[in-house]
């Protein structure tokens, strides 16, 4: 829906553009999925795993400047005098504010950190969730 929107907004997207976004979504998913497969061995009730999984993801999303992007504009010291450094901390150590980054930088060419660090970051959560979950199955 938000690819088709775009066309009408003035983004300007191409075949390769899109064949990318959908790329890093499904990465990002497969990692993501994987999460919940681990948080999954751990919880006991079918209802309570929705109510962890909100819990995790939620921050996750709130603090992967999503809906908030931190100013690129900004120095390191800038934006530790802009913003608590808690939150900063946290913004950059969530995986997820890479895979934004990307995701932003391939659909409107407006990225906050290295362009390539958003693929190797969500390659990296991915797989190692991935072996996480394989390793979660196997004890189980």
């Amino acid at each position: 829906m938000v690819l088709v929107v775009a066309r009408f907004v003035g983004v300007i997207l191409t075949w390769e553009t899109i064949f990318v976004a959908i790329g890093l979504m499904f990465a990002l998913a497969f990692g993501l999925t994987a999460f919940g497969i681990v948080m999954a061995n751990y919880v006991r009730g079918f209802e309570s795993f929705g109510v962890f999984s909100n819990a995790v993801i939620l921050p996750l999303y709130f603090t992967a400047s999503s809906v908030f992007p931190l100013d690129p504009a900004l120095t390191r010291a800038q934006t530790l005098v802009t913003y608590p450094e808690w939150l900063v901390i946290i913004v950059e150590y969530n995986p997820l504010t890479y895979a934004v980054d990307a995701m932003r930088g391939i659909l409107i060419k407006f990225n906050q950190f290295d362009p390539a660090l958003g693929f190797q970051v969500v390659g990296v959560m991915a797989v190692g969730l991935f072996v996480l979950a394989m390793w979660e199955f196997r004890k189980v």
